[in-house]
C-alpha cells in the first residue's frame, strides 16, 4: 500500500469513528430532540450555538457555546433512561439530572 493510500485510509477510519462529533445543529434539528424543551427551560439553549459532541445508540452529548466561542453548558441525554443531565462547564457543576 502506498503512503498516500495509507493516509487516505486512516482519514476515512477517523471520520467513521467520530461520527457526528462536532456537528452544529440548526434550530429545527435541535427542536426535534426529546431533551430540547427541558434543556431550553434550564439554560435558555436557544441563546447558544448548539453542537453535537457525541450521538450514539446510548447517549447524546450536546455542547452549548456562547458568542465568544466559549463552551458554557453540556447536556447529556441517556437514551435508554430518557434522562437529561446538564452540566455548567464554567463551574463544573451538575445543574439538572432527571428523567423526562
Amino acid at each position: 500500500m502506498t503512503a498516500r493510500r495509507y493516509v487516505m485510509s486512516m482519514i476515512l477510519i477517523v471520520l467513521t469513528l467520530t461520527g457526528c462529533s462536532g456537528q452544529a445543529l440548526d434550530q429545527y434539528e435541535w427542536a426535534s430532540f426529546p431533551e430540547y424543551m427541558t434543556v431550553n427551560e434550564e439554560i435558555q439553549g436557544n441563546e447558544y450555538e448548539v453542537n453535537i459532541d457525541t450521538d450514539n445508540d446510548g447517549t447524546r452529548v450536546i455542547l452549548f457555546i456562547d458568542e465568544q466561542g466559549i463552551e458554557r453548558y453540556k447536556s447529556v441525554f441517556i437514551k435508554s433512561e430518557e434522562r437529561v443531565i446538564i452540566v455548567d462547564l464554567q463551574t463544573d457543576e451538575e445543574i439538572y439530572n432527571e428523567r423526562l
